[in-house]
């Protein structure tokens, strides 16, 4: 029998000697209707549950099942604002009236989604450090962000790290990480978070520090190939002039953090766009792009 029921399964069992007989017929396909109905809806549930694909309260259903709620409170600065980097059209979260400023009362789908697949991992988890990341590679290599780069580690003395770099998986989720809804930690051990992921910002190709934390700004003393801010942040960066560039191993803004490139330099970044597309890192004239 396939997944859905129809009446003329019911119909087609009708003794020989009854069929033919129209009202006989009729009265049984009235009787069965209901069942047959009631059956279908019990055959959706499966799907209308599923955590892949359940949306609205039946997603909510889901979280009620996991132990983990739609409504979480977020830091303020996820909301969308004109002319501040990171929190542009497709980056930040719109504020619905009646929610305060300092939070955001209600997860999306997506975010929510990501959130639960978290929670049922971590109800599993077998509490080391190894065993954390399948889960968050499940997480995030099949979420909206594929090349957000999670490391954890023990720091010994009763800490753990949790790194974030390589692409933002965006500010709601991010804030989840800090707040630990993912529940990955062992009991007893608290979470130090280094969010490495929104100091660098593709801005129509042009490569943007958002922390100048740890960057020297303007070139003054520095040697030729090291890179500069060239301004507060946000603020582009520079690369001192007079060296040569040898070409090394790509670097791509998905996988690298600002602490990172600045330990690159200039020296081995190609001086052409590498392609358009590849979110590649180039010297455009002594100031860094985004391919």
């Amino acid at each position: 029998m396939s997944d859905t029921v129809t009446v003329d399964q019911y119909t087609g069992l009708i003794p020989s000697e009854n069929q033919g007989q129209p009202n006989f017929t009729a009265t049984i396909a009235l009787i069965c209707q209901a069942f047959v109905d009631n059956q279908n809806v019990i055959n959706s549930l499966p799907a209308l549950f599923d955590v892949n694909t359940a949306v609205g309260v039946q997603l909510d259903a889901v979280g009620l099942w996991v132990g983990v709620s739609r409504y979480v409170a977020i830091p303020s600065g996820v909301f969308f604002t004109w002319g501040v980097l990171g929190l542009a059209w497709s980056q930040a979260v719109w504020h619905e009236p009646g929610t305060p400023t300092d939070s955001v009362a209600v997860l999306g789908d997506s975010d929510y989604r990501v959130l639960i697949k978290a929670r049922i991992i971590a109800n599993s988890w077998n509490g080391t450090i190894a065993g954390a990341y399948p889960a968050l590679n499940e997480l995030f290599n099949g979420s909206a962000t594929p090349n957000t780069v999670i490391t954890l580690v023990d720091n010994l003395n009763m800490t753990m790290t949790i790194t974030i770099s390589g692409q933002s998986p965006g500010p709601i989720l991010t804030a989840i990480i800090e707040n630990g809804e993912l529940g990955l930690k062992p009991v007893g051990v608290a979470i130090i978070v280094d969010d490495q992921t929104t100091s660098l910002v593709d801005d129509g190709g042009v490569l943007v520090l958002l922390n100048e934390t740890g960057w020297q700004i303007g070139p003054t003393g520095l040697s030729p190939g090291a890179l500069f801010a060239t301004s507060a942040a946000p603020s582009t960066i520079g690369i001192v002039p007079g060296f040569t560039p040898v070409l090394g191993p790509p670097v791509y803004l998905d996988s690298v953090s600002a602490t990172q490139l600045l330990v690159i330099g200039g020296i081995p970044l190609p001086t052409s766009n590498p392609g358009v597309g590849t979110r590649q890192v180039w010297n455009n004239g002594g100031e860094l792009a985004v391919s």
